[in-house]
């Protein structure tokens, strides 16, 4: 009887390993009424790195040829050469560097600023990236995205084909090596254009069903490609990420902080009713940089008025470790053994081959 019970339970054991193993594997995008497994991380409590990515070059703002102010986006290329958008002027500036970051050459792209409604011009910039030897920006002013060359040649100006739709774009990245423009909405969320603008295709729905027609709520962005046919789906408040293999959403993951809830409140502000976060104590993925190992994924708890990086596999999304309280940065980007980072009055390169080594 001991025997049979025993043969029962290993069956028994089987079967439940075999569900939940095919429950993580099935988790893909196909409508509104698929349930989501959100997969979470195996380390409960983040793991503190003693030693800091080594500092490698400083680069004062004031000491280049022409000032930067107000460095809100920054990317290496494929070269390691960095571009920075300055907010303020609405200008990219162009560091060049030679053999191991020991000297460099600046000068501001294009020498004008983009600021404008015209061909070229950007208004309010939602997103910035250097992909294939090509600058490109999405303007929030026209809608629009705008793609110059490395050398400052404008390609295209692309103004999308909606066909009557209100699409309003707020982040994009690349599909196969074409354009994936990321919408607020409660029908799709990812929209690939051709050098045209038209669609080509469309997916995506958002994994927390929580006010759907709520922008505040549903705020996120997107990685640049994952072996060109991948990206991390990462909403800003809510405590996980998604990754989709082409228009497929592989797996549902937490993120250290885990499942966030954020409530609204609605008062009366001049005379319009004005929504506004109440309660969000987290940003969990503020912002991000990728290398071909891992993903770099900065959060901040503001109600303790801490920040974090915490370094996570690309692959699957394992948690590694992290750093607390970090340099403070507008923005930042990784390429192989280096983070480059942008403050308030200069450009730091850090070498972080000891951190990347553990992956």
């Amino acid at each position: 009887m001991k025997i049979l019970v025993a043969i029962c339970f290993l069956i028994f054991a089987s079967c439940l390993f075999f569900y939940c193993d095919r429950s993580n594997k099935e988790v893909k995008d196909k409508g509104s009424k698929m349930k989501y497994v959100f997969l979470k991380q195996s380390k409960k409590q983040r793991i503190f790195l003693r030693n800091s990515p080594i500092l490698k070059k400083e680069i004062k703002f004031g000491d280049l040829k022409e000032e930067i102010y107000s460095p809100i986006e920054i990317e290496f290329d494929s070269k390691k050469d960095i571009y920075i958008f300055d907010g303020k002027t609405g200008k990219i500036h162009k560091i060049e560097f030679g053999n191991d970051f020991s000297h460099y050459n600046d000068f501001v792209f294009l020498n004008r600023s983009l600021k404008g409604k015209g061909p070229g011009e950007v208004s309010r910039l939602l997103d910035f990236k250097v992909y294939n030897h090509r600058v490109y920006l999405l303007d929030g002013g026209t809608n629009s995205l705008i793609i110059y060359s490395d050398n400052g040649r404008l390609i295209k100006h692309i103004k999308v084909q909606t066909k009557g739709d209100v699409l309003l774009f707020s982040k994009f990245t690349f599909l196969n090596n074409k354009p994936l423009l990321c919408a607020y909405s409660s029908k799709k969320l990812f929209y690939q254009i051709d050098e045209n603008g038209k669609i080509i295709k469309s997916f995506g729905k958002y994994i927390d069903k929580s006010y759907p027609d709520n922008v505040l709520y549903h705020q996120y962005s997107v990685s640049k490609p994952i072996e060109s046919d991948g990206f991390y789906y990462m909403p800003l408040y809510l405590g996980f990420v998604g990754f989709y293999k082409g228009n497929n959403l592989e797996f549902v993951k937490e993120t250290m902080d885990g499942r966030r809830f954020p409530r609204f409140l609605k008062e009366e502000i001049g005379g319009a009713i004005v929504t506004r976060l109440k309660g969000a104590r987290f940003m969990t993925v503020s912002a991000y940089a990728t290398t071909k190992k891992l993903i770099l994924i900065k959060s901040v708890n503001m109600k303790s008025e801490e920040v974090y990086w915490d370094f996570y596999k690309i692959k699957d999304f394992d948690y590694m470790f992290s750093i607390k309280n970090p340099p403070p940065s507008y923005d930042f980007d990784t390429i192989d053994n280096y983070l480059v980072i942008s403050s308030e009055d200069s450009l730091k390169i850090f070498d972080i081959s000891s951190i990347v080594k553990r992956f």
